[in-house]
Formats: C-alpha cells, sequence, structure tokens
C-alpha cells in the first residue's frame, strides 16, 4: 500500500477503503479483503510489482447520457454538435449524415493538454506525479471537473461536409497538438488506407455510393500488411529449404485476400506471427514483457523502412498515404 504520496512537494495521506469481494474457487467461494487506495490524480493499480495512481475521464463528473439524450431529439446537425459538445468519455468517433446532404464526421470527447515545464508532451508516458508533471488542469476525479487544459471543443480536428472521409480509429489529422492530446488512443493504419484506396478507385471509376457498395466494402478482406511485409518471404528464398520453398511459392501470386479457403493465406498468418516473434520476442520476454507489449505493426514497418530503405509498395508517388506514412515514420523516430 502507498503510505502517502507526494504532489508539487506536499505530502498527502491516500483515501483507503477495505473492499470484501466474494471470489469463486475450484471448490467454493470464498471472501477476500481489497484495499481500494485513491489520491488525488486517482486510484492506485499495482501491475508488474509496481504502483502507480491513475487518472481517467471517467473519475469526474460525466454527461453522455444527456449528449446521447440531444442526439436522439436533434433535428438537424447544429441540434446534433449541441448533444456532441456534452460527450466526455470514453471519446468516439462520431459519423453524422441526415436527410439534408450533411456528413460530419467529429472524435468527440475530452482530450487532456499535458505539460512539463510548459512543454506540451504526449500521453503515452507515466508521469512524476510528485512534480506536476502532465497535470490535467481542470480535471477533479470523484467531483466535478472544469476543464482548463483540455482541448477546445472547437479545435478537435473535424470534417463537416467533407468529399468523403474514411474512419478506422486511425489517424485522421496531423496536428502536432491534437495527437500529443490522444495519439495513444490510435490504431494502425492499414484499415484506413484500405478504405480510402476502396473510396478512391470507386470516385474516379465514377461507381456509385450506395448501400450496397458499403455492403461490399464491409466484406472486403484485402491485407494491406501483406501487401507489405511479404517480400521479406522472397528476400529470404535463397536460404530455404525446398520444403519453405514450396509455401512462399504459394504465396508467389497471392491477391493479398485473407479469405477461409486460402492456402496461402494461411502460410502468410503463421509466417507473419513468427516474423513478429523473432524481431521482438528475445528483448521483451527477457524483460518480462509478453507479446501483449509488443507495438503495433506500423511501428515494425517503419524501423522496416527504416533499416532498409524499402519504399511501401501500392503507395503512389507524394499521395496522400505516401505523405502520411513519411510523417508517422518521423515522428516515430523523435
Amino acid at each position: 500500500m502507498a503510505r502517502s504520496t507526494s504532489t508539487k512537494g506536499e505530502w498527502l495521506e491516500p483515501e483507503k477503503k477495505v473492499k470484501v469481494v466474494r471470489v469463486k474457487t475450484d471448490s467454493d467461494v470464498e471472501e477476500r479483503k481489497v484495499v481500494v487506495e485513491k489520491t488525488v490524480h486517482g486510484p492506485v493499480i499495482e501491475k508488474h510489482g509496481r504502483k502507480v495512481a491513475v487518472a481517467w475521464i471517467g473519475l469526474t463528473a460525466t454527461r453522455e447520457a444527456l449528449a446521447v439524450y440531444k442526439y436522439n431529439h436533434a433535428h438537424n446537425i447544429t441540434e446534433f454538435i449541441e448533444g456532441l459538445k456534452l460527450f466526455d468519455v470514453p471519446a468516439q468517433n462520431v459519423v453524422y449524415a441526415d436527410i439534408y446532404g450533411n456528413v460530419m464526421y467529429y472524435p468527440a470527447g475530452k482530450f487532456p493538454i499535458r505539460l512539463i515545464n510548459g512543454t506540451e508532451v504526449p500521453g503515452n508516458v507515466i508521469f512524476n506525479g510528485s512534480a506536476g508533471e502532465g497535470e490535467w488542469r481542470g480535471f477533479e476525479p470523484y467531483d466535478v471537473s472544469t476543464w482548463e487544459s483540455f482541448i477546445p471543443f472547437e479545435e478537435i480536428p473535424h470534417l463537416i461536409n467533407p468529399d468523403y472521409i474514411g474512419t478506422a480509429n486511425q489517424r485522421l489529422f496531423l496536428a502536432i497538438s491534437t495527437i500529443s492530446a490522444i495519439r495513444c488512443t490510435l490504431q494502425t493504419p492499414y484499415r484506413g488506407m484500405r478504405i480510402y484506396e476502396v473510396l478512391d478507385d470507386a470516385v474516379k471509376s465514377g461507381k456509385k455510393i450506395s448501400p450496397e457498395y458499403f455492403m461490399e466494402m464491409q466484406r472486403d478482406v484485402y491485407s494491406k500488411p501483406a501487401e507489405f511485409f511479404i517480400q521479406f518471404i522472397f528476400e529470404a528464398e535463397g536460404k530455404m529449404s525446398e520444403k519453405a520453398k514450396s509455401y512462399a511459392e504459394k504465396l508467389r501470386n497471392w491477391d493479398f485476400r485473407m479469405v477461409k479457403d486460402s492456402e496461402a493465406a494461411l502460410v502468410f498468418s503463421i509466417w507473419f506471427e513468427e516474423f513478429i516473434n523473432e524481431t521482438f520476442g528475445d528483448e521483451f520476454y527477457s524483460a518480462g514483457l509478453d507479446k501483449d507489449f509488443y507495438p503495433h505493426l506500423y511501428v515494425l514497418q517503419n524501423l522496416l523502412q527504416t533499416v532498409s530503405g524499402l519504399t511501401i509498395s501500392g503507395l503512389k508517388k507524394g499521395s496522400r498515404e505516401q505523405i502520411l506514412w513519411r510523417e508517422l515514420w518521423r515522428r516515430q523516430l523523435e
């Protein structure tokens, strides 16, 4: 248990409560006592032998129920946006369309701006709370917050009536301040890249964007990771056994579609898991971290791109995807 915590030079006793939890065992149900500790930053949790205090927006008074009520009673996009302003946690990638032809993308939620010595920093690290690092000004756990050091709703990157947009929880913008606030919640960009690829092709060909079209898109099983990583199989072909070469040959003319009866898809999936383990396994497991701690795939792709100077297949020179990837790689290295 934490005996006391230091906050900006002041020692504070954590609030402690003993909770009794009924736990089912193999033979019976037993009662176990758990000490719940709360600090000025949030509850104390322990993982891998280390204790940290966790700040989470859901620990303060939030207004999601009212937001959803306003969604359901909105008559137009303006009234819907008023509901969005009240959606605090968890942040949502909201897409909107109405009978008047309006469409909108808005990642609604509360995003804290974290500072160390006046410099804005990303939130994917553990901060020294005793020194006041990364404080969420205006956040009051177990109370009502005032939200002063959070990104204002109007400044959250969003789009109203764009030509089209594809969102799959990937990064859709490159604004430094906003990325610092929400970067650790983003997913790998492969699905988003594929959505844009399909949408761009449809627009260029004049294909009608209809409900049936989106049903077809939902069933798309093309693998963008396979498109990039498969080249490393053929680079190693000269060092393969005859049996391994026979498996590699199955990938020679593969269309990168992960359908259930595709032998090539199975071969790639098995190889890819081994490839990732060979890249990260030794270092992570020796540090007591299993594969759940491995970096996202785009980090691996970034490393390979940096080391070998490879060009991502399928990305046209000067395309939005190529520009985005270059920016991602640069910032990942930083």
